[in-house]
């Protein structure tokens, strides 16, 4: 199916979802409005779990065993997400480059957020902080080469990457 169809099916749909608001109650309908605003295919998952058990939770009914599992698993990775973050932001702080290039962007959290969507579980802690370190120093790089460097600095760099990308080839 081509692309701009799916964005006419996707128009035709939420238009009509839109509508169709007004008979649902209170609760379900702001429940729906976000799910419009915010997809779930293009949204985080730990996001999109936040919305749907802030939505179990206020439903009258009685909580499930499966509801009570879920809302305890989302806590726990909440708290582990906290504990990276503040492992990063202290390396981050150490290391003292955003003193020493003023110039350089300091966005810890941004930073997270791109290993935190590509490994997700708990057994991927570690991978996370690292990767998050590892995205640090890119972002840091670009903003040397795009604000820093001279056209001879870059020149020089651009040719040591690529004989390193050679050697790390052969």
């Amino acid at each position: 199916m081509e692309e701009a169809s799916l964005y006419k099916e996707k128009e035709f749909s939420s238009k009509h979802m839109k509508f169709a608001l007004k008979y649902l109650e209170p609760n379900l309908a702001r429940y729906v409005m976000k799910s419009l605003d915010h997809p779930y295919h293009v949204s985080l998952r730990q996001y999109k779990a936040r919305h749907h058990l802030s939505y179990l939770q206020n439903l009258p009914t009685r909580h499930t065993a499966i509801e009570k599992l879920a809302l305890a698993e989302f806590q726990m990775k909440k708290l582990q997400h906290q504990s990276e973050m503040q492992e990063v932001k202290k390396w981050w702080v150490d290391l003292g480059l955003s003193q020493e290039i003023p110039a350089a962007r300091d966005q810890v959290l941004k930073w997270y957020m791109w290993s935190m969507t590509i490994l997700e579980g708990f057994s991927f802690s570690r991978y996370r902080v690292e990767a998050t370190k590892v995205i640090s120093m890119v972002y840091i790089v670009d903003d040397i080469f795009d604000l820093v460097a001279t056209q001879e600095e870059l020149s020089r760099f651009n040719e040591a990457i690529k004989i390193g990308i050679r050697i790390g080839l052969t």
